[in-house]
């Protein structure tokens, strides 16, 4: 009696935890592109480092040097300075420049460049006025070159400003932003270094004479380096990234009488400035402080809720411990199906090597057949293929899939779950084939070839509904599993998400919390490893570890029976069940090899049919089980405040002049 096909049905639902681990994927592609920028498209640059020496001159006006390096890749013919016209309170500045040159990272020798009056010459600079869409005006100082593929160049802009040190009553004071927002790219590892137009045999003591501030990224930092001296006193600014919207502002105090050239006005200033930058720097350091709370705080739940998965894994994860110690077992240790046995023996995770073993049993049941044959097949390249292959078929005169009656208390049920998913749920979404007398067949070959399908025209529904049903099938076996007692599951998929979605922000807010880039490397990682950890692992029970511990007894006998001295069992009943079970323990092969010498008649027993129809290769054909293995039936698996240096503190932004931004194309 032939059995009724069934319709193959979609498995309904998703999981929170799929949910979640797509949404966890996004965020590691997105992170992953905004941290590579140079990957998302094919012309890119960055500023690696950027250098300024300004020297203030006694009339107040400030001669810069500025050596930008610019990593090109891709096309690039000009890159641009913007510099504001108006210097502290709008005070009108005037822009000259003085020189503009470029030099290659790897190269020798320095490019001069020439003012011009045409643009898009290279080795050619232009001067001009532009109104920016925020209606700020700015002197536009543009360098014209060629660079192609990969290229590295130091610009090295030498310009004289007015506007950025007034003379007050009671003290001299420079504030300026040397690194302005509005690059394109953010500006990093910035060095400015400051040097006044300190009198000979002048006092330059730090905190007192001299004051400086530094405003911007929190991660700045401001350096004094005094002394009487023929050089005078220098202020060294440091700042490790200045972002396309933050800006890096350096304010300092001296003695106004060094200021010969400026008079100065009636309006005492001192006092004032330091009082502010007192109420500045104690902003800053409490943000300071906040964020390196947070930092804290991020890596004690980080570690907190890696040690509860580890913990979970590890120790909950364990299995319980068994009280057999024999070291040799001579035969199965219990009747369930082999696919039962092996999820406890691969702690619910068993492979193709288990679907080989239960087919075995189901033949050896009398339910199945697997025999060689052929199917033609279209060709990739047009016309019609032979395969030769097996074929997998219900015995005739097996009743229907229902499995009701007098067959049912014959059948575990997984062995009945497996003849359904096999013969109702793989066999309609396969070609249609045929035995040597003519029952309907699963050939092994259109298996193979449906669990490889990857982009296919007619096969990619058909494919994702054989994987739905693979997973169906397995997950119903290893939950018998955990239903007989033998494993159970340890849930992991609290810890894990809660690990990678706290990694995920902490990316997401990396700019914010400052985080270095040896953290940024770490919470990458922990996010990667976070998606990729099993977010369940199964353990055997008291009972399931048990009969783990007699499937490792049985596992080693089966190696080493020929060298125990003892007598080979010739019962072809018992090594049928034995072959089965070597089969899911993965020494079936070297089970065969030492019966070949030590018992070649139980494998020459016509009785023997797990030998006789899965191990025995015929001519131009390998094994049943290797065909079987070599499928995807393997289951669904598939600022200080002193002035006297320190930190940055966040206020400021009066300071004038600057890069006032750039970039290039």
């Amino acid at each position: 009696m032939t059995c009724q096909r069934e319709s193959s049905r979609r498995p309904s639902g998703g999981s929170l935890l799929a949910l979640s681990r797509a949404v966890l994927l996004t965020v590691i592609l997105l992170t992953g592109l905004s941290l590579s920028p140079s990957h998302a498209s094919a012309k890119s640059y960055s500023m690696p480092s950027t250098s300024i020496v300004a020297d203030v001159g006694v009339d107040g006006t400030l001669s810069v040097t500025e050596s930008r390096r610019f990593d090109f890749f891709g096309e690039y013919h000009y890159v641009y300075w913007d510099i504001p016209t108006t210097g502290v309170a709008g005070a009108p500045t005037d822009v000259v420049v003085d020189s503009l040159m470029s030099k290659a990272v790897a190269g020798v020798g320095v490019s001069v460049y020439s003012r011009s009056d045409q643009p898009d010459t290279p080795g050619t600079y232009t001067v001009s006025t532009v109104t920016k869409d925020s209606g700020t005006t700015v002197t536009r100082i543009t360098a014209y070159f060629d660079a192609y593929g990969s290229s590295d160049v130091v610009f090295m802009l030498g310009y004289s400003v007015d506007g950025m040190v007034t003379a007050w009553a009671d003290t001299g004071e420079l504030y300026w932003k040397f690194v302005s927002d509005g690059w394109g790219v953010a500006s990093r590892d910035v060095t400015c270094v400051v040097n006044l137009p300190v009198p000979d045999g002048a006092d330059t003591t730090a905190g007192e004479t001299i004051r400086a501030w530094g405003h911007g990224p929190l991660d700045g930092g401001v350096s004094l380096d005094g002394g009487v001296s023929l050089d005078g006193g220098t202020i060294t600014f440091t700042v490790p990234e200045v972002g396309t919207s933050e800006y890096a502002e350096a304010r300092v105090l001296f003695p106004v009488s060094w200021l010969t050239g400026l008079t100065p006005n009636s309006t005492p200033h001192r006092d004032d400035a330091i009082s502010e930058e007192k109420t500045w720097a104690s902003e800053a350091n409490v943000r300071r402080v906040g964020r390196i709370v947070v930092q804290c705080a991020i890596i004690l739940a980080l570690v907190a809720s890696m040690a509860v998965y580890l913990w979970r894994w590890l120790v909950r994860g364990r299995d319980a411990k068994p009280a057999f110690s024999e070291r040799y077992l001579r035969d199965v240790p219990t009747n369930d199906s082999p696919f039962v046995l092996a999820n406890v023996w691969k702690h619910g995770g068993a492979g193709g090597s288990a679907m080989s073993a239960e087919l075995m049993h189901l033949t050896d049941l009398g339910m199945i057949t697997v025999e060689k044959g052929s199917v033609e097949r279209e060709a990739r390249l047009g016309g019609v293929r032979s395969h030769d292959t097996y074929l997998l078929a219900i015995k005739q005169g097996t009743k229907c899939l229902n499995l009701v009656g007098d067959l049912a208390p014959s059948l575990d049920a997984a062995d009945r779950r497996t003849m359904r998913y096999l013969f109702s749920e793989v066999m309609p979404l396969l070609p249609e084939a045929k035995t040597a007398d003519g029952r309907n067949a699963i050939a092994l070959w259109d298996v193979r070839r449906l669990g490889r399908t990857r982009r296919s025209h007619k096969d990619d529904g058909n494919r994702e509904m054989y994987r739905m049903a693979t997973r169906s099938w397995s997950k119903f076996v290893r939950d018998l599993a955990v239903a007989r007692g033998y494993v159970e599951k340890v849930d992991l998929s609290k810890p894990q998400f809660l690990t990678g979605a706290m990694s995920c922000v902490s990316l997401v807010l990396a700019d914010w919390l400052s985080l270095s880039d040896v953290l940024i490397a770490v919470l990458l990682v922990i996010m990667i490893l976070a998606f990729y950890l099993p977010d369940e692992v199964y353990r055997r029970t008291e009972k399931g570890a048990e009969v783990g511990a007699k499937l490792a007894a049985l596992r080693r006998w089966l190696t080493d029976f020929t060298r125990l001295g003892e007598a080979v069992p010739t019962d072809v009943i018992l090594w049928d069940r034995l072959l089965v079970a070597a089969t899911y323990l993965g020494v079936s092969k070297k089970v065969i090899a030492q019966l070949k010498e030590a018992a070649p008649e139980v494998l020459e027993d016509p009785e023997l049919y797990v030998y006789g129809g899965w191990y025995r290769a015929g001519r131009g054909f390998g094994c049943a089980a290797d065909a079987v293995s070599g499928t995807s039936f393997s289951g669904g698996s598939f600022s200080s405040s002193s002035g006297a240096g320190g930190g940055f503190s966040g206020g400021g932004g009066g300071g004038g002049g600057g890069g006032g931004g750039g970039g290039a194309g």
